[in-house]
C-alpha cells in the first residue's frame, strides 16, 4: 500500500511541468530507441526522463506491481492500454489515450498493460515516477502472447552516460535485501534480477551491454 495519495502525485507532476525546466540537463536522445535517463532512485521511487525520437514506441509491458506516473514535458504522446486473456494468452488493445504537454497519465497492472509512443512524427519527452523502482518488467508479444522478462537499465544516470546502466539496481538490492520493512515479494523480485547469484550467472558482452543500456 503506497504511503502517498496518487492523485496528489499527479497534481505535483502537472504543476512541475508548467513551472520548471531543470529537467533539460537530463535530456539525452538515442537514435536507435527511446532512452531512459535516471534522475533519482531510492527504495521508495525512481524518477527518470524518457526521450522519444520521432515515431519511437515501447513494447507492450507491465510494471511489476508498481504505480507508474508519466507526465508529458515536451511533444505529444499516445498510450494504448492492452489486456491479456488469462486462458488463451491472447493480447488485445483497449482504450487509446493521447497526452499533450502538462498532462499526466497513471497506470498500474490492475488497470492494464500498455505501450507508449511519440506522436505526429516528432520527438517527445516524458517524466516518469515509478513507486517502487522497477528493475525488471515483462514484455508481451502481441502476435504470440509470449511473455519475456526484461531487466531494465539506463542510457544515462544523473546526467552522465552510464558505463553500467543497471548498477543502481544492484546497489538498491544490496541496500534493502535484509530490510524486513520492505515487501518480501518486492525484495525477491529485485534479488532475482540483480542479486549476487543473478549477476554471477551472467556473462555480458559489450554488444549485450549496449542493448541493456538502451532498454
Amino acid at each position: 500500500t503506497p504511503k502517498y495519495d496518487p492523485e496528489e502525485v499527479r497534481q505535483l507532476m502537472a504543476a512541475y511541468s508548467t513551472k520548471h525546466d531543470d529537467w533539460q540537463k537530463y535530456k539525452f536522445f538515442c537514435p536507435h530507441k527511446y532512452s531512459r535517463n535516471l534522475i533519482e532512485i531510492n527504495e521508495d521511487y525512481e524518477l527518470m526522463l524518457i526521450c522519444w525520437g520521432a515515431n519511437q514506441i515501447s513494447p507492450i509491458h507491465n510494471h511489476s506491481g508498481q504505480n507508474c506516473f508519466m507526465c508529458v514535458l515536451e511533444g505529444d504522446i499516445e498510450e494504448v492500454h492492452c489486456h491479456i486473456d488469462s486462458e488463451s494468452g491472447k493480447i488485445t488493445e483497449g482504450a487509446t489515450h493521447p497526452y499533450n504537454e502538462g498532462k499526466v497519465a497513471f497506470i498500474h497492472d490492475d488497470l492494464a498493460l500498455h505501450k507508449v509512443r511519440s506522436m505526429n512524427n516528432k520527438p517527445a519527452i516524458t517524466l516518469h515516477c515509478y513507486s517502487k523502482p522497477i528493475p525488471q518488467c515483462n514484455i508481451y508479444c502481441p502476435m504470440t502472447g509470449k511473455v519475456t522478462p526484461r531487466k531494465l537499465g539506463f542510457f544515462t544516470m544523473y546526467g552522465k552516460k552510464a558505463s553500467s546502466g543497471s548498477a543502481c539496481y544492484t546497489a538498491l538490492n544490496n541496500q534493502i535485501k535484509n530490510d524486513s520493512s520492505i515487501c518480501p515479494k518486492y525484495r525477491a523480485m529485485l534479488s532475482n534480477a540483480f542479486g549476487a547469484d543473478a549477476l554471477k550467472s551472467e556473462t555480458v558482452s559489450g554488444a549485450q551491454l549496449a542493448i541493456i543500456l538502451l532498454k
